[in-house]
């Protein structure tokens, strides 16, 4: 229920309001006797003139015209209404003329437009309130007197209302109910000391909740109850994404399948060896590109190893078909190529994070450059042991071996020395051909021997033909002679061996270096003494043109 003065909501069984100590029993008893109907005496006026009509008068006093001949409109009765809830803000009229003991106030049920406002005389005396106004409108009374409506006949059946329109509103007071708001006060301050006390209790069971000092049981059982059914949804949704990853892969690969089948079955065959193995290295290349897109190298990581295993297989198999064939110069060069190169995809796939393995190449490589190298200089020594020495063949063996068996800046390099050996021969047979057919005469050969002379490590039996052809044509080599027997001064002095002499200069194994590869115990150059001669001939000038 609500208070029916101040409108809160209440228990039913209190007797006073917690908010403004109303006095309920005693309000509510004026209230119903505020709310019995008010028996209006009904009256009835002349229809001519207006005067009021005695009750059973059949002629009017005033002006005589018969009460039967045009009853008078009945009046509206007043019946009973509810008190309002809430009345509507109450402010002065502007308009209104206003005195010290006037107030126009805006009361209740008027949206007609019509004005509404009613003249309150204030009784100085705090005592109560007459109430004046118009014919519309609701009437609220003093702030401890309870709401009541008045029914007003509509316009044009105005019915003069008794005591020139004035009600009189007695203000009740007594020491009970002056009593009443101590008492709400001291039950609100209780009331807000318990609401504190439960706050702060409250306050203190979450804090310790949150903290993990203590836990409620139907939150655990909750939570443990979500956890499970999180743990079982993040289960099946990683097994749902590990099969749809083997799906996707399988169609993310579709073409590198393909790839690493075809490359399987060449490499089987050796004369599609090289095909398979060029199909491979495409697949692997292919599969890290595709997988590095998705940004997950796991998914290709079991084709790559699958066919870089493939792909080394074919290149030691490779390998040692070619190692079977002729010597030469570019078969070592092919393979230690293929064998770089493999290696160098293994490396960069270990990078990536693939698991291939790469040190059965890295073995395969250097035993591979040990032997080839090894059989070279056997293969070309052998040549000094026959009757015939074969210009053609040492070169054929060591032509291609200056870009593939050695760096030329490693001057000492045993295949490095026979390959200058060889050109110096393989030279010389080309300018007697071409002085023999009249292609080139003795000046032109001797230039050609200045343009290769560095190349062929100033090889002593080609500075004398230097020598030889220059002097033929008329020209003067004295700077070149005097180095030239420099040279074979110096040998013989360190070495005990004299060119031209003791050994012939066509023999002289100027490719001997006496360490490593020795050919003759005697005939031959020490590394001191090849170096010594470089030294010496790099500030002789040849004439080159």
């Amino acid at each position: 229920m609500k208070c029916p003065k101040c409108q809160n909501e209440i228990n039913g069984n209190a007797k006073f309001c917690i908010k403004c100590g109303c006095n309920l029993a005693e309000a509510m008893a004026n209230a119903n006797q505020a709310m019995k109907p008010v028996q209006q005496v009904q009256k009835s006026v002349c229809v001519k003139c207006g005067a009021e009509l005695m009750p059973g008068a059949r002629f009017c006093t005033k002006c005589g015209t018969p009460v039967e001949a045009k009853p008078a409109a009945p009046t509206t009765p007043v019946t009973p209404v509810t008190p309002v809830p809430q009345a509507r803000p109450i402010s002065p009229t502007p308009s209104a003329p206003q005195n010290d003991d006037e107030k126009t106030l805006f009361l209740f049920g008027n949206d007609t437009g019509v004005d509404s406002s009613r003249t309150v005389h204030i009784d100085n005396t705090g005592n109560g309130a007459n109430v004046t106004g118009n014919q519309y409108g609701n009437i609220v009374g003093t702030p401890n007197q309870m709401n009541y409506q008045q029914n007003i006949p509509q316009p044009g059946n105005i019915v003069p209302p008794e005591n020139n329109g004035k009600k009189k509103v007695k203000k009740q007071k007594d020491s009970k109910q002056l009593q009443e708001p101590e008492k709400a006060g001291a039950g609100l301050i209780i009331a807000a000391v318990i609401l504190g006390v439960l706050v702060i209790a409250s306050g203190v069971i979450c804090f310790l909740v949150w903290n993990g000092t203590f836990s409620l049981p139907f939150i655990d059982g909750n939570t443990k109850q979500v956890s499970e059914e999180s743990t079982e949804e993040e289960t099946e949704s990683s097994s749902e994404d590990e099969t749809t990853a083997a799906v996707n892969a399988d169609e993310l690969f579709t073409e590198e399948d393909t790839l690493i089948t075809t490359g399987k079955s060449q490499i089987a065959t050796d004369a599609e060896i090289v095909n398979g193995m060029n199909t491979l290295t495409t697949a692997i290349n292919q599969s890290v590109a595709k997988a590095e897109e998705a940004g997950d190298t796991a998914l290709a990581a079991d084709r790559v190893t699958d066919a870089y295993a493939s792909y080394v297989t074919a290149v030691n198999k490779h390998k040692d078909m070619l190692n079977g064939s002729t010597l030469s110069g570019g078969i070592y060069g092919q393979i230690m190529m293929e064998l770089e190169d493999a290696i160098a995809l293994g490396e960069e796939l270990i990078a990536k994070g693939y698991a291939v393995d790469t040190s059965s190449l890295t073995s395969a490589r250097d035993e591979f450059d040990k032997t080839y190298t090894e059989k070279i200089i056997s293969t070309f020594d052998e040549f000094t042991s026959r009757a015939t020495w074969s210009r053609t063949e040492s070169w054929n063996l060591m032509s291609e071996t200056a870009d593939n068996m050695f760096d030329s800046s490693d001057l000492d390099n045993p295949i490095r020395l026979r390959y200058a050996y060889a050109l110096s021969w393989w030279t010389q047979k080309q300018i007697e051909t071409e002085i023999a057919n009249g292609t080139i005469t003795g000046k032109g050969a001797a230039i050609k021997i200045a343009n290769l002379i560095d190349v062929m490590d100033y090889n002593p039996m080609m500075i004398d033909y230097y020598i030889t052809y220059m002097k033929e044509a008329g020209e003067d080599c004295t700077e070149v002679e005097s180095a030239y027997n420099d040279i074979v001064d110096h040998i013989a002095e360190t070495q005990g061996l004299r060119i031209g002499v003791d050994v012939a200069l066509d023999h002289f194994w100027y490719f001997n270096d006496f360490i490593t590869h020795p050919v003759d115990a005697t005939n031959g150059v020490t590394q001191e003494n090849r170096q010594w001669i470089r030294d010496r001939m790099s500030s002789v000038t040849f004439l080159k043109q």
